[in-house]
Parts: structure tokens; C-alpha cells; sequence
């Protein structure tokens, strides 16, 4: 950094509303005078180029080399906020050093550069615009960070860097990306940087945390809260860079490290099909006995009632969740079914809220939904469900009269989130034979919209409008048919990892709509080996993403981009959830013991 002088009168820092970037005012200074504008900002790339650069410029072609180095040619060129000045051997293309000089202006205790801004927006005057620098301090923490314990971490920081650029790693990641995700994991007060092995152990606990990083395309910069430094990214690179570094982390030619041992993927994969047929198939029987009670009770006369007795009409029926998706376990004694009700020949109008997959409804002069609109034409997602949905379908349940072989059975409904779910139990009796979800449901142009409560962390007023956009049936489509092709071993991984989950000896809050997501964005990786002998390898895979998913708190929807289906869930118990995975992905024991 060449930093320059500023003037007897200072400089002022204008903050602009870019996290980083500032103007710099020095209003009637003579030594800047070519450089600033009529309301006194510094030019910053005026002063970049017209001043540095050919000042540089004069300079290299002034210079007369000294012995031992008398024998170079100097090149210079433009390299971002700096000045590149290339030291060649004369007569060659060996090149000795690259030198970047920039020129910076120090304000108080701060540094400011004259870095292009390369934001997504369009700026009229980001010629005048700075950026705040942290060379300074990164400078005297990255020094000075093996100092009272003489630990490895420069070591280690080596290490990556090089790692990365090898072509078997190829990540496009620059120094700066690894410092700053560097000094993310020293601020960790737990780490060991001193033992014999404490070189290894950090290896892979940093790669672990670059590669959260990654799978959350969220790296913050050390210094300014609100800036992502993985934002110049696309986001399928940062997505690439994240499967890249799983598989050097987690997947040696199909073994898998715990505790210093290594687990055999042929002998996990036995393990697996054996507690699979213990804990996850469902039987034959309740599987028949669900597609009964479903087809009998549920639309031959639940639904048939509602059809029979109501102004507004059921279009269809879209048969979803895991039931339907083959991946039910355990007991075949849930289903779900979205109820799609007819819209008005005038149509319905889908008009987007400030809430990320939530959408208000508008059916003007529709007089079947007339009870429950509002004054602007708004479908009332509230009463909808319960004063007619939910209401109607009691009624139903009171007509119900049971076919053989299931005439002994009684009928329970209550709501359920945006649901009215019916409870089939053996009469006379607590045993509960089935549960279904019935849900009232719009279809607009492709899209599928229900009346799921509004449980973000702000308050709205008229909530009671708000609907959900749901993916079920593409969800459905995507899970049922994705073992189709080449006969793999999906379906099998996902219910094992679901009945795992649930074990006491696991014990995580995860229901089956969070594997189900993490599942969608694992199966769309590229190069994984589905073949029946491959499930030993993909339940490692499979649970160690899962497991950097919940270390980086942050598990996208899988549809809609801007929303992180961990938002439900305290920190703290996804910080849980993420020690607990990583103890039985790092224990054959503990696995052993699930597993039993």
C-alpha cells in the first residue's frame, strides 16, 4: 500500500449505501485539484490512472537495475485497485516477482483504495466511489496468530491455499476467500493448534467450515456484517465448489474415516439392508389396508359428501407425501391428499406478497367464494379452511357409513396446519389404523396454493389472506420417479435416514419435509454412483451434507430461493443437531449402535 498524504484541511469520509464503499471529499486542495469533482470527491479512478499508473509507467521505463539483478525487464499493468509492476529475467518470460502497489489514503485509523466497484447495480459516479480496506489489520492478526502458542496455523493456512489450486482441487477461490474463512475458524476458542496431530485434525475441521460455506453460499467478510464475499460468484460455481470439497472431505474411493478408523462402504451398505428390513419396510398388509380405507372411506364417502353438498366444487384429487412418493416408513398409516377446488370461470388472480412463498388470492365477483372474500375481492385462507373445509368435512365424517372389510371403524377429524386431517381408528378401540390429510387447494397456471398459516417472526395484519404456494405434486413427481432410469438405490437411503432420525439414540427434531429438501439438492450433484452397492457411500454422503446444512444454520428451500427451511428452529438447537451428526458420522460406535 503506497499511502499518500492527505491534506492539512483532512479529508472527509462520506459513507455511500453501498457495506464497504465511501466517498472521500477534500474540497479546494490544490494537490488533488486535477482529480476532484465540483462538489470536492476524489476520483478514484481518475487518481488511479491518470496520476499512479503513469507515474509507475515513467518510472519503469526510467530504471536502471542493480546488481545482482541487473539482467531484468519490468512490465507494469492495470490489476484491479493496484498498479502491477512484473520483474522479468531480460531476454525470457521468467518471471521473478509480481509487485501490486496501491495507492491508499489513510483517514484516522481506517485505509480506503481505489478499488473498482463491481456491484450488481448500475452507478452513475462509481468512479468516485472507495473501498474501505483491512489489509492493515488482517496484516497484524494473521502475523501475529501463532505467537503465544507457536501453533500450525500459518502452517495449515499454507497448506490450503496450495491444496486449492492444484488441478485436482481446481476451486476457484483467491487468497482472500480462504483468509477470510481462515480467520472465521481461529476465532474458535475449542481448537487444539499445538498437539501432535492437531495439524490433521484442523485440515479437515477448516475444510469442513469452508466447505459450510460453500453449500450455504454464504461467506460473511470478517469485518463488514453485511457483506458476502462469495456474492461475485455464481451461485452453480459456489454450489460446485461445495460437492468438490465434500468429496475430498468425506469420500476416499468409497471409505470413510472416523476416529483414525475407516469404515468399509461394502460392509455400512450390509449393515443397512439388514436394519432396513428390521426397523424401515412397511408391510403388504397395512399398505393394502391404506389404499383401502383411502379409496372406501376417504373418496368414496368423505369426499363424495363434499362433492354432493357444497356451492363450491372439487375439481380432483392430487395424491402426495411420502405414502405416494415411496418413501413412507415403518407403517403405511399416513396419507396426504390436496382436495383442488374448482376456480370461477373469471379466474382467480395470484398477486405476490412481501413474504416469500406466500401469496394473496383475488377472485372478484366470484359467487361461490362470496362468504368468504373480503371487500377487495381477497379469498379469506382462514375461513375458507375452517368455516367451510373443515365444517364440511365434519359433517361428512357423521354420514360416513363403513364397507366391509373396514365396517368396524370410527372416525375422528380435527385441523392440522393448512389440513383437515381425519383419524381412521379400529372402533371401539384407540388403535389408529390412518391418518389423512386433506387439504384444500387452489391450481393456478401450473401453480398450487393452500391455506397454510403465516408463521413468519413479523406481525401482519391480514394474515388470514395469506396462501402458501406448495410443491407437492412437483415435489412428488421429482421422488416417486427417481430411482426409475437405472433402478438405484434412492428411494431405500432416504427412509433409512428417515427411521434413523427418529430413533431415540439420534434424536433429532428433523421431520420429513427437512431430509426430504436436504435429499432434493443432494440427488441433483452430478457423478454419484446410485448402483444397489452404492448405498453404503450415499448414506455417509447424504448425511454429511446434512450435517454441514445444519453447521451453517442454513438449509435452502428447494423451490424458492430467499427462504431457509431452518428459520423454524432456534440457533441453539440446530447447533445441536449439527454436534450430533458429526459425532456419529466421526464414531463407528455410535453408528454401530443406531444402527443395531
Amino acid at each position: 500500500m503506497v499511502i499518500l498524504k492527505t491534506p492539512s484541511t483532512g479529508i472527509e469520509v462520506i459513507q455511500s449505501q453501498f457495506p464497504g464503499y465511501v466517498h472521500l471529499r477534500a474540497s479546494s486542495v490544490q494537490m488533488f485539484k486535477e482529480y476532484l469533482t465540483v462538489e470536492g470527491y476524489i476520483n478514484a479512478k481518475k487518481l488511479r490512472n491518470n496520476w499512479f499508473y503513469s507515474l509507475v509507467h515513467l518510472a519503469v521505463n526510467n530504471i536502471k537495475p542493480k546488481s545482482p539483478y541487473s539482467e531484468v525487464r519490468l512490465v507494469r499493468r492495470r490489476h484491479g485497485p493496484a498498479v502491477q509492476v512484473d520483474i522479468f529475467k531480460k531476454g525470457s518470460d521468467e518471471k521473478f516477482l509480481s509487485v501490486d502497489l496501491v495507492p491508499s489514503l489513510q483517514v484516522e485509523e481506517s485505509w480506503y483504495v481505489p478499488k473498482p466497484f463491481t456491484g450488481k447495480r448500475y452507478l452513475l459516479k462509481n468512479e468516485c466511489l472507495w473501498r474501505k480496506t483491512f489489509s492493515p489489520k488482517e496484516k497484524q492478526l494473521l502475523a501475529s496468530m501463532d505467537r503465544e502458542d507457536q501453533g500450525c496455523r500459518h502452517e495449515l493456512l499454507q497448506i490450503v491455499k496450495t491444496a486449492v489450486k492444484r488441478p485436482v482441487t481446481s476451486l476457484p477461490l483467491d487468497s482472500y476467500h480462504l483468509k477470510t474463512a481462515f480467520m472465521h475458524y481461529i476465532k474458535r476458542g475449542d481448537l487444539d493448534w499445538v498437539s501432535g496431530d492437531a495439524l490433521g485434525k484442523n485440515f479437515v475441521g477448516f475444510l469442513r467450515e469452508l466447505q459450510s460455506h460453500m453449500a450455504s453460499r454464504n461467506l460473511p467478510h470478517y469485518w463488514l456484517d453485511d457483506v458476502n464475499v462469495l456474492d461475485d460468484f455464481k451461485k452453480g460455481v459456489v454450489q460446485q465448489m461445495a460437492y468438490r470439497k465434500l468429496r475430498s472431505i468425506c469420500q476416499v474411493e468409497g471409505t470413510h474415516h472416523t476416529d483414525s478408523r475407516i469404515i468399509d462402504a461394502s460392509s455400512l451398505t450390509k449393515k443397512l439392508r439388514s436394519f432396513s428390513e428390521d426397523y424401515v419396510k412397511i408391510s403388504e398388509e397395512t399398505s393394502t389396508r391404506a389404499r383401502t380405507l383411502v379409496k372406501d372411506c376417504i373418496e368414496g364417502q368423505i369426499i363424495s359428501y363434499c362433492r354432493d353438498n357444497s356451492m363450491i366444487e372439487i375439481l380432483k384429487l392430487e395424491y402426495t407425501g411420502s405414502f405416494y412418493e415411496g418413501l413412507k416408513t415403518e407403517a403405511a398409516d399416513e396419507a396426504d391428499i390436496m382436495v383442488i377446488l374448482k376456480t370461477p370461470s373469471t379466474g382467480i388472480e395470484v398477486i405476490q406478497s412481501k413474504f416469500p412463498g406466500y401469496v394473496r388470492l383475488r377472485a372478484r365477483n366470484a359467487q361461490m367464494f362470496e362468504k368468504y372474500l373480503s371487500k377487495e375481492g381477497y379469498i379469506n385462507a382462514k375461513k375458507l379452511r375452517n368455516s367451510w373445509f373443515h365444517s364440511l368435512v365434519h359433517q361428512a365424517k357423521n354420514k360416513v357409513k363403513p364397507k366391509p372389510p373396514y365396517s368396524e371403524v370410527r372416525l375422528k377429524v380435527r385441523s392440522h396446519g393448512p389440513a383437515v386431517q381425519v383419524d381412521i381408528f379400529r372402533k371401539e378401540s384407540d388403535e389408529k389404523l390412518l391418518s389423512v390429510d386433506l387439504v384444500p387447494s387452489f391450481e393456478v397456471e401450473g401453480s398450487w396454493y393452500v391455506p397454510k398459516p403465516f408463521k413468519g417472526k413479523r406481525y401482519v395484519s391480514n394474515d388470514v389472506f395469506l396462501w402458501r404456494k406448495t410443491f407437492s405434486p412437483k415435489e412428488k413427481q421429482l421422488l416417486e420417479s427417481m430411482d426409475r432410469e437405472d433402478r438405484g438405490c434412492r428411494h431405500e437411503l432416504l427412509r433409512i435416514v428417515k427411521t434413523v432420525v427418529k430413533r431415540p439414540v439420534t434424536s433429532l427434531p428433523l421431520d420429513s419435509y427437512h431430509l426430504k429438501t436436504a435429499f432434493m439438492h443432494y440427488i441433483e450433484r452430478k457423478g454419484l454412483d446410485w448402483s444397489k452397492d452404492a448405498l453404503g457411500k450415499n448414506f455417509f454422503g447424504f448425511l454429511t451434507e446434512l450435517q454441514i446444512y445444519m453447521e451453517s444454520r442454513n438449509l435452502p428451500h428447494r423451490w424458492l430461493g430467499d427462504v431457509n427451511v431452518l428459520d423454524d428452529f432456534k440457533g441453539g438447537v440446530v447447533q445441536q443437531m449439527a454436534n450430533r451428526l458429526r459425532r456419529i458420522l466421526n464414531s463407528e460406535v455410535r453408528l454401530n449402535k443406531i444402527l443395531e
